[in-house]
């Protein structure tokens, strides 16, 4: 039996450590780095910054601001919101 030693490259979140292909039953392995990252850009749901930082889709707030995006749970008035009303 031959045995080969072969490196294999996968995109992972900067935020989380996710691996691109976790939530998945297939194994998105890829004999280079641009290959990898190639497969985030084709998966709408990932994000690739410019600066070549890798964000997974995950909702919670670290990951929306890590996309450059408002994360819902800001936007939301907490318990303690001021609330003003002028007259006409």
């Amino acid at each position: 039996m031959a045995i080969e030693t072969r490196t294999f490259h996968i995109a992972r979140c900067d935020t989380c450590s996710r691996a691109f292909d976790e939530a998945t039953e297939a194994w998105c392995w890829d004999d280079t780095p641009a290959l990898a990252l190639a497969q985030v850009d084709e998966n709408p749901d990932w994000t690739r910054h410019q600066d070549g930082r890798v964000v997974c889709p995950r909702s919670d707030t670290a990951h929306y601001l890590a996309r450059g995006s408002e994360s819902p749970a800001l936007l939301r008035p907490g318990p303690d919101a001021m609330r003003a009303e002028f007259a006409a």
